[in-house]
């Protein structure tokens, strides 16, 4: 068991401005998926450049708001009607995976409708790319010490002192193994057969949804819900529904290029 006083949410600061953690995260990893598309994917699939800043600009905005307010509507509704401005306090924390997806959804839908770019070379864009910044993420979440595990007697448990001084699963460290590095070179490794667009796509929905409804068994059910029907949590609802959208996509992908070919 690891024992220690738990690190600061604060990477550095510059003047009066602290620069946590978890902006870095999300920095890093959309710089690194803006690389990816400007020099492998959309020269690959024939995009204009042109189209990389208003694409990421849609997504940057689709993964902060979608995300914030996700959390809002999912999570702790109740906390932001009672008090509605700490919705507009971001560094207090509080982003949703899943809505964050529905804001990248609607970013999609957004570039197909303006540049008439193809729905799903975007998404799978996206979802070849999201595993890096959900590693991550899931780092910061970690030295942030929330979205703590479950108590437990594994010989690897950490305290968060801040929480208590009970030993718990490092859930985000789960998470970024397999939601982030495990997943991302999964979906590499298909992205190399040339699948047909739309597969990566599905293929995440389901992978991802899998792992997430697994992955929360270790991790302590966010409030104020807690535990809801059959003593699953919110989280694992949403990656339920997640799964079973991306079995749909796969099944209509797969029947779409068959009767193609």
């Amino acid at each position: 068991m690891t024992d220690a006083v738990w690190m600061s949410p604060i990477a550095f600061s510059i003047g009066f401005i602290d620069i946590r953690w978890y902006s870095l995260a999300y920095i890093m990893g959309f710089l690194i998926a803006f690389a990816i598309a400007k020099y492998h994917y959309f020269p690959k699939h024939k995009l204009s450049i042109d189209y990389l800043d208003p694409f990421f600009s849609s997504v940057i905005i689709g993964v902060i708001l979608g995300g914030r307010l996700g959390h809002v509507v999912f999570y702790d509704i109740h906390r932001y009607i009672a008090d509605p401005v700490e919705v507009l306090r971001v560094w207090h924390g509080g982003m949703s995976f899943h809505g964050a997806l529905v804001g990248v959804m609607v970013a999609i839908f957004y570039m197909n409708y303006r540049y008439r770019i193809n729905i799903w070379l975007m998404s799978d864009f996206v979802c070849l790319t999201a595993p890096i910044g959900i590693f991550f993420g899931r780092v910061a979440n970690f030295i942030n010490g929330e979205l703590v595990g479950r108590v437990t007697d594994v010989p690897w448990a950490i305290v968060f002192p801040h929480v208590d001084m009970l030993p718990r699963h490092p859930s985000q460290i789960y998470e970024a193994i397999f939601e982030g590095l495990l997943l991302g070179i999964i979906l590499q490794f298909i992205s190399y057969r040339n699948p047909p667009k739309g597969v990566i796509t599905a293929l995440f929905f389901m992978i991802y949804g899998g792992m997430r409804f697994t992955l929360q068994f270790f991790r302590v059910a966010e409030n104020p819900y807690g535990l809801m029907l059959f003593n699953l949590d919110m989280g694992q609802w949403l990656s339920i529904i997640m799964l079973c959208a991306g079995v749909i996509l796969l099944t209509l992908n797969l029947r779409q290029h068959k009767n193609n070919s």
